[in-house]
């Protein structure tokens, strides 16, 4: 793994290339869940789906049922994760976290 050669390499990664490789994880990740685009910022992160079934859709609708603190729908298949991530180790926590409610 390339990431492993770089360590071995280099050292310790600085934090920047770290979150590189989250964030190509987290693409390889999003593309069995359809997910089209995730933009995120220090206070939520906006997710939209390809079309889906509507299995996954009555999922959505339970989750913004159950956590409508957490979640609110955004036109276009949209999904809007309200947080307080002000650090990028917050946001690739949520992510993680997001990523692990949609695969259930």
């Amino acid at each position: 793994e390339i990431k492993v050669e770089l360590i071995d390499r280099f050292g310790p990664l600085p934090e920047q290339a770290q979150n590189l490789f989250y964030l190509l994880k987290f693409k390889q990740q999003a593309k069995p869940l359809n997910i089209k685009s995730l933009v995120m910022n220090e206070e939520f992160a906006d997710i939209k789906f390809t079309k889906q079934s509507e299995t996954f859709f009555a999922k959505l609708i339970q989750l913004l049922q159950k956590q409508p603190e957490k979640f609110k729908p955004l036109p276009d298949n949209g999904l809007r994760y309200l947080g307080d991530f002000p650090q990028a180790a917050q946001r690739i926590d949520a992510i993680r976290h997001l990523f692990d409610i949609l695969k259930a």
